[in-house]
């Protein structure tokens, strides 16, 4: 209340720079503004969890500084509203208790501690929340926005997170907020920066991720046969992933992924035997390094719809499709030139297998290189055939084999094939199929690239074996 505000004087060694707040704020309309004491620097600290009852507002007014600690949040429950109110020059800035760059020393201890990822909670808006975020710079949080619920109703423009521990943005349980124009960079933790779980947001306007260093950290992660969002116009940069789909929908648009060090873009299954989002445009992905793929495979093939929606750009090595995981039941086909490029092979840098009773088919002239633990590992009631003729057989070879479909590594000459660059093809007791015109190259010791266990069923016709 103003009248205790004012009342109060701040003698020697008191600090007044801050005003302490947490707890559940009764049924009313609340305003967070500049300076709450008053006294010409102060900020508010949030040390606990800030809450309200059903039917109650939160309002934080543009150019209000909000420091937090330890658990430090805002919870918002079911039919609470909470609206940053930032503008472009004023916005709102939630941020660490030791950081001194915003506002000056808040905690009084010079500069015997800095601020670090994860010094406080998050935002959180629950199922049946409201509200708004517009310019807003959130530092030091952990996951730090987090938007959950069918029933929830959130709108956020103008986000910049930075220095974050956990999640940056967490969408989850049907969720379906509206965000536009994201700056979003990743420092620690690993965790995907935006991370949709079975839910539909609608992202717009103009959108960056910045990675940090490492093949931990993904740019977007979508998961979970509910999922559809809505994603346009990213621009994300460097980590170990772009953009990973795992057993989502939904429409991907105008997207520029660059600087991955695993793979421009992932498909996973989740509980299809193929992810198709119903959109997937002008997605372009380039600055990779020559033995990255641009799109990585795990336990499915390739939609129509995601290669076709792809373009390379400079320093994207659009000649090898990576592939491995377990596939689901089913039958899949292995085709020559995946990537619809020309030359594009088979990579496998993984172990392949399938659950009971799937098929996998590799079609006639189909080119599969390997590297390191690369094999198929065709399991009981599984089956593999190698389906090649005598003008096209199908080729396992290393994947520094420069004279099957050129130089799918990327290096010229620096690198040569040898003995044992790939483990085998393994049938297990019980596992079925059959090996037509199939030459294998460079497995563990030649002949032992092929191992059939006595109680299989293969059927082997023209199978060479040469480093």
């Amino acid at each position: 209340p103003t009248t205790v505000r004012d009342g109060i004087g701040y003698g020697s060694g008191v600090n007044n720079k801050f005003l302490a707040l947490s707890g559940s704020f009764p049924f009313g309309t609340y305003a967070l503004t500049p300076d709450p004491l008053n006294t010409g620097n102060s900020v508010w600290l949030i040390d606990g969890s800030v809450t309200a009852v059903a039917g109650a507002t939160l309002e934080i007014a543009a150019g209000t500084p909000v420091k937090l600690r330890g658990g430090g949040q805002f919870n918002i429950g079911d039919r609470v509203t909470f609206n940053v109110n930032g503008t472009q020059a004023a916005p709102v800035i939630f941020t660490s208790f030791l950081d001194d760059s915003v506002v000056g020393d808040s905690n009084g201890d010079g500069n015997q501690t800095v601020p670090a990822p994860g010094n406080w909670s998050g935002i959180v808006y629950n199922n049946g929340a409201a509200g708004s975020v517009q310019f807003a710079d959130l530092r030091f949080g952990g996951t730090s926005l987090n938007i959950a619920g069918a029933t929830s109703n959130v709108s956020v423009t103008d986000l910049k997170i930075s220095q974050y521990s956990g999640y940056c943005i967490y969408i989850s349980s049907g969720a379906a907020p509206s965000l536009s124009n994201l700056v979003l960079a990743a420092n620690t933790g690993g965790y995907p920066v935006i991370y949709v779980n079975d839910a539909s947001p609608v992202i717009a306007g103009s959108n960056s991720i910045t990675l940090a260093a490492g093949g931990t950290y993904t740019g977007i992660q979508v998961v979970g046969s509910g999922a559809a969002p809505d994603l346009r116009n990213f621009t994300i940069s460097g980590g170990g992933y772009g953009l990973l789909l795992q057993g989502a929908k939904g429409s991907y648009r105008d997207f520029t992924i660059s600087g991955a060090i695993t793979a421009g873009i992932e498909l996973r299954t989740y509980q299809n035997a193929d992810s198709a989002p119903a959109v997937f445009s002008n997605i372009s992905v380039g600055n990779l390094s020559s033995a990255t793929p641009p799109i990585r495979l795990y336990g499915q093939l390739l939609p129509t719809t995601v290669r076709d929606g792809i373009s390379y750009g400079s320093g994207s090595n659009k000649a090898i499709l990576a592939l491995n995981g377990q596939f689901p039941f089913g039958t899949y086909a292995l085709n020559p030139d995946p990537l619809n490029t020309g030359n594009s092979v088979w990579l496998i840098d993984g172990s392949i297998s399938a659950a009971v009773n799937a098929t996998l088919n590799i079609g006639a002239g189909t080119v599969v290189k390997l590297t390191g633990g690369g094999g198929f590992n065709i399991g009981s009631s599984v089956t593999l055939n190698l389906n090649g003729t005598q003008s096209a057989p199908v080729i396992f070879t290393s994947f520094l084999d420069d004279s099957v479909n050129g130089d799918s590594n990327g290096d010229a000459n620096q690198t040569v094939p040898a003995v044992g660059n790939w483990s085998r093809i393994t049938y297990a007791s019980g596992s079925s199929g059959s090996l037509n015109w199939a030459s294998l190259r460079y497995g563990i010791g030649n002949q032992g690239a092929l191992l059939i266990d006595p109680n299989a069923s293969v059927m082997q016709s023209n199978v060479s074996f040469a480093p």
